[in-house]
């Protein structure tokens, strides 16, 4: 049994040397977050209606968990203890960063598993959904990542990439960007164009889906943007196929 700083050192570049021996070569570490997905909304847990056979061979090839529980019932305390290894209660983020809200976020000071990685010879980078501040200060660049692209709040229209109160929400590091496409393919492909790239140096990706978050607007239909009104209309239909172009 570990605590969340031991499975952080395990996860790190010195941790994954001192188990696999300083000789060998560290492995990539690939993350991914999927949000708001049910637990069993996946085939391999149980779905009739969804075809996801990639995460399903994930499951099948490695560890399907089937007790495990987050340490918080919404995206920013979440993401907190995943990133630090601590209970939301610990760094002040015990609740999701509202729209627009400024002046709040993951404190630099807070050690991180991407800071972890990197100071362990790992590239970094993160392609999605941060939601721990809007600010650069508290933005994935100040804590580790030496890439960034996606969204910093808690959800965007999949196709327009802005924030439910109109404010648009795409950034390369801590640049604004307009980007055209579906975000989740937006993600896909930065994540596929970084493995690539990265050849043989070993790397630490970390891919956070806004998927399947709401507004749900399935791919395929770039028309299909949303606004206040019409942001929690949606089909399972949709739904299902916001999954499977996560799986895809």
């Amino acid at each position: 049994m570990f605590s969340r700083r031991e499975t952080l050192r395990l996860l790190s570049g010195a941790g994954a040397a001192s188990l696999l021996g300083a000789q060998q070569r560290k492995p990539n570490v690939l993350l991914f977050l999927t949000d708001d997905m049910g637990y069993g909304d996946l085939a391999c847990y149980g779905a009739g209606d969804t075809r996801t056979p990639n995460i399903d061979r994930l499951g099948r090839e490695g560890v399907r968990f089937t007790q495990c529980y987050s340490n918080g019932p919404v995206c920013t305390p979440t993401r907190a203890g995943l990133m630090t290894g601590r209970y939301q209660q610990r760094v002040g983020l015990e609740w999701a960063i509202p729209p627009a809200v400024r002046g709040w976020g993951l404190e630099t000071k807070e050690t991180s598993l991407p800071r972890m990685l990197k100071d362990s010879g790992y590239a970094t980078a993160m392609y999605g959904k941060w939601h721990l501040g809007y600010e650069p200060q508290y933005g994935p660049n100040a804590h580790g990542f030496d890439e960034f692209f996606g969204i910093l709040s808690g959800n965007v229209d999949h196709y327009t990439h802005k924030e439910i109160n109109g404010d648009p929400d795409l950034y390369e590091n801590t640049k604004p960007v307009e980007k055209a496409g579906y975000m989740t393919d937006l993600i896909n492909e930065r994540a596929v164009d970084y493995v690539n790239r990265q050849g043989r140096n070993p790397f630490f990706l970390y891919i956070a889906y806004n998927a399947t978050h709401w507004p749900f607007q399935a791919p395929g239909r770039p028309n299909d943007t949303r606004t206040r009104p019409t942001w929690f209309n949606g089909t399972r239909a949709d739904y299902v196929q916001m999954t499977e172009r996560i799986d895809r």
